[in-house]
C-alpha cells in the first residue's frame, strides 16, 4: 500500500511539474514575441491599398508584406492600427476619381458648385489638382486640404499569423470606411500582437 502510495504521489508530482515547466515555457515564449513585435522586429515591408472608387462605397483593400527579422517563430494574432490622415488627399485617390468620373464631367459639375456655395470642401483637393493639369504642388506626395481637421479617423485590424523566421506572409484585409473619409493619406503599423 505504502508502494502504491509513493507512485501515486510520485506521478502527480511529476504531472505537476512538467505542467507547471510547460505553462511558464509558453509565457516566456509570449513574452518573446511581444518583446520582438514592440522592438520592429516584425516588420511591415510593403503596403498597397485600392480604394475601389467606382464602386458603390466598396470596401478598402489593404494588401501588405510582414516579415520576422527577428530569431523566434511568431504566432498569435498581430494588431494592425490603420491612420487615414486628413492633412491631405492621395494622388492615387484622386487619379482613380478621375479615371471614374471623367476629367471633363469633374470639371465642370465641380466649378458650377463653387460658383453656387462658393466652397466644395475636401473636393477642393481634386479641383486644385485638376486646375493644376493633374500634377501635385511642387515638392508635396500629395494633395494639402485646405481645411485640416484635428483628429484623424484609425481603425485596427487583427489577423492570426504564424511566421517564422526570416519568413514574408503577405497579408490581405478589406475594410469599410466612411465615405467623406476616403482618399485620406493612408498609412498602416503594428501596434501589438495578441495570443
Amino acid at each position: 500500500m505504502k508502494i502504491i502510495k509513493r507512485v501515486l504521489v510520485s506521478g502527480l508530482t511529476i504531472v505537476i511539474v512538467v505542467g507547471v515547466g510547460l505553462a511558464l515555457y509558453k509565457k516566456i515564449q509570449e513574452q518573446q514575441m511581444i518583446k520582438m513585435v514592440r522592438s520592429g522586429q516584425v516588420m511591415i515591408d510593403q503596403v498597397m491599398h485600392e480604394w475601389n472608387v467606382c464602386k458603390d462605397n466598396g470596401p478598402v483593400e489593404i494588401k501588405m508584406y510582414v516579415r520576422n527579422n527577428g530569431d523566434h517563430t511568431i504566432t498569435g494574432n498581430l494588431v494592425f492600427l490603420v491612420t487615414l490622415s486628413r492633412k491631405g488627399l492621395e494622388e492615387q485617390f484622386i487619379r482613380a476619381v478621375i479615371k471614374c468620373d471623367g476629367e471633363e464631367r469633374l470639371k465642370r459639375e465641380m466649378a458650377d458648385e463653387i460658383a453656387q456655395k462658393g466652397s466644395i470642401g475636401r473636393a477642393q483637393g481634386i479641383y486644385n489638382y485638376l486646375q493644376r493639369g493633374n500634377k501635385l504642388l511642387p515638392g508635396q506626395k500629395y494633395e494639402p486640404s485646405t481645411k485640416v481637421a484635428d483628429n484623424d479617423y484609425s481603425f485596427r485590424f487583427r489577423k492570426q499569423i504564424y511566421l517564422k523566421p526570416g519568413e514574408l506572409i503577405k497579408i490581405d484585409h478589406e475594410e469599410q470606411i466612411p465615405f467623406n473619409e476616403r482618399g485620406n493619406l493612408l498609412s498602416v503599423k503594428i501596434e501589438n500582437i495578441e495570443f
